[in-house]
């Protein structure tokens, strides 16, 4: 994801839009509450830790909003901070890379679904 993101920010570069990658924790939502088998055990297991909905949303909103980040791209955050992250594989060949397969599966879906609409 954070490889992505940054691709993404790369091609912003010099425009007002950021890109950025938010990691907002275990959330309690129904759709972790209606998890099918061992998924719903490890979200009930989960909940002590989790946050609410709204807890869940602050970073995105902090990030969509807040002066602070405005020119911030290609980070990742968490509780409205960013995380230093480290990844080997995080190269701007393998990002260009990475960006070309996405694009390239993309246009296969909407062709098939243009396909299929007729």
């Amino acid at each position: 994801m954070l490889m992505f993101t940054r691709a993404l920010a790369e091609r912003l570069a010099g425009t007002r839009v950021t890109a950025n990658a938010v990691d907002p924790g275990i959330v309690r939502t129904r759709m972790m509450r209606r998890a099918p088998g061992a998924f719903r055990v490890l979200a009930y297991l989960s909940l002590p830790v989790s946050v609410s909905p709204a807890r869940g949303a602050v970073t995105s909103v902090y990030l969509a909003s807040s002066p602070d980040v405005a020119g911030v791209s290609g980070r990742l955050f968490a509780r409205s901070r960013p995380i230093a992250t480290r990844n080997a594989f995080d190269t701007a060949e393998n990002r260009a890379r990475l960006w070309d397969i996405s694009v390239e599966a993309v246009h296969d879906v909407v062709a098939g679904a243009a396909r299929r609409a007729g």
